[in-house]
């Protein structure tokens, strides 16, 4: 396949990724909180949600709770407290049956699962539920390493991963969403779907093709940075087909940070003459980028000094930089400009802004008279 084919096969499958979820994008997709909320909700058969107990169904099937009528009360408690100060996250009981669930999403299994196993006992014990009918069971993303199975299966807890929960509530969806709200059955759709998300139950189209084409995509990518690692270099070249060639080095100095920005330090005048200001070029797959801040001009280390420079000087500076340039939060100035932009060009550019940095500075406007 060509890098041509190759980049457009992989334009393709991009656009079939599925969409990102409401919870991924509240940013709250792996919040263990979160997910034992809904799941708590979505538990309870009588919820305004209208799916009666299908979720719970799907949980019995996946702990082998053999049960054939409908299930049409349960109390679902949240963080509920153990006699040794724990809290279970989740403790189901119904007139028959009692399960207590620990959520895991990335965090590790070390909570005591004995305590949390005596909770559920003795809350089975209360509702009179048969000793075959308690269940303790550890829901969970990931895969829990084999220490930490061993210790679920010491304390008697199941373990069972959300892919099996989704699973086991797709044959039967089609049973319950009949007589449910929409509303709630788009969003329980989006929570399964965020679950499957963080899983990572199914290769995609898009995986399998990373996958097929690794080597290749590789090569593309070393030949790429190649590609990025030769541009500021070639940038500093053409500086000295502009005016700054001409600026000598006790008020002009330039270095190359890691390939990728090229630091031009501008020195300051008067009061704050050890102080510089440094125009920094930098070059990324999404834009060329300016950042212009303060900092010692022979150390290149930020100092006090260069800070009360800074705040002297650049509101002045943005005023002569133009719309192309705005303030960060942190007080940096920064314009950013399109990726495809030659290098020569670039090299016009920063001339332009140093030039009218050292301008604001006090410098002469015409480079050439320097």
């Amino acid at each position: 396949m060509t890098p041509k084919q190759l980049i457009s096969q992989f334009a393709r499958l991009r656009a079939l990724k599925e969409p990102r979820t409401f919870l991924e994008l509240a940013g709250y997709p792996h919040y263990e909180n979160v997910c034992s909320n809904l799941l708590s909700f979505y538990l309870d058969p009588e919820g305004e949600h209208g799916m009666d107990d299908l979720l719970l169904r799907a949980l019995m099937k996946c702990i082998d709770i053999q049960w054939e009528t409908m299930i049409h009360k349960a109390q679902v408690n949240r963080e509920v407290y153990t006699n040794q100060g724990g809290k279970l996250d989740l403790l189901i009981v119904t007139d028959d049956f009692v399960i207590g669930v620990e959520t895991k999403i990335w965090a590790l299994l070390h909570n005591d699962l004995d305590d949390y196993g005596t909770l559920i006992s003795d809350s089975a014990i209360k509702t009179n539920a048969k000793t075959g009918n308690c269940f303790r069971v550890v829901l969970t993303v990931r895969d829990l390493s084999n220490d930490e199975r061993r210790k679920a299966e010491k304390s008697g807890f199941r373990v069972v991963r959300f892919s099996e929960l989704i699973g086991a509530v797709r044959p039967l969806l089609g049973h319950y969403t009949k007589r449910a709200d929409f509303k709630h059955v788009s969003y329980f759709s989006d929570f399964m779907q965020t679950l499957e998300n963080l899983a990572g139950a199914s290769k995609s189209e898009l995986t399998q093709f990373l996958a097929a084409h690794a080597r290749e995509i590789e090569d593309l990518n070393r030949v790429y940075w190649e590609y990025r690692k030769q541009l500021i270099p070639e940038v500093r070249r053409c500086v000295a087909e502009t005016p700054l060639s001409q600026i000598n080095a006790e008020e002009l100095k330039y270095s190359i940070y890691q390939s990728t920005t090229l630091v031009t330090h501008v020195r300051c005048t008067g009061a704050h003459r050890e102080q510089a200001i440094s125009v920094d070029l930098g070059t990324s797959s999404e834009c060329w980028r300016f950042v212009l801040f303060s900092r010692g001009f022979s150390t290149y280390k930020f100092t006090d000094a260069s800070n009360v420079a800074w705040n002297e000087m650049s509101p002045k500076l943005l005023d002569r930089l133009g719309v192309d340039f705005h303030r960060l939060e942190g007080g940096n100035l920064s314009a950013e400009f399109p990726p495809d932009l030659k290098p020569s060009d670039m090299a016009q550019m920063l001339a332009d802004v140093v030039l009218k940095v050292r301008e604001g500075l006090g410098y002469e406007s015409d480079a050439s008279a320097i």
